[in-house]
């Protein structure tokens, strides 16, 4: 049974050597290994892509998370900076407070000296008046007399 002519017309039927048909295979054999090593490569390249897929998503992932730290570590520093604002601003009132009661002092103490000052000179000036009208009645005899 010859079912050659049947699908395939005479004209188009060649005589092929079986040395062509193992080259033939050979051929396409070497081309199929090429091909199946180019197919390995992809995958290699495949695989990389993959890994720094997964990279960049845990990046994007660590830099969402770095970016929220960063933003909470801004507010807590300008909570900080504030309350050492207020800080300052307490100290301040407390160093005027504290300048106010000193020069109140100083004016308390100029005057405490100055009516020490007073009473002193109103002494003096009674005392030697009182002095003064005793020099004529008190002999020298009698006053020497009181330190012994």
């Amino acid at each position: 049974m010859n079912l050659l002519p049947k699908i395939i017309p005479k004209k188009f039927t060649k005589k092929v050597s079986v040395a062509d048909i193992k080259q033939y295979l050979v051929d396409e054999f070497d081309n199929n290994r090429k091909l199946q090593n180019q197919v390995y490569v992809l995958q290699d390249e495949l695989k990389i892509a993959k890994e720094y897929e997964v990279k960049y998503e845990l990046s994007l992932t660590t830099l969402e998370e770095f970016k929220n730290r960063k933003k909470s570590v801004e507010d807590r520093n300008k909570q900080l900076e504030n309350q050492i604002k207020e800080l300052q601003n307490k100290i301040k009132e407390e160093i005027y407070k504290q300048n106010d009661l000193k020069l109140e002092n100083k004016k308390m103490t100029d005057y405490v000296k100055n009516i020490e000052k007073n009473i002193r000179k109103d002494f003096m000036k009674e005392y030697k008046e009182k002095i003064n009208n005793l020099k004529g009645h008190i002999k020298k005899e009698d006053i020497l007399k009181l330190f012994k």
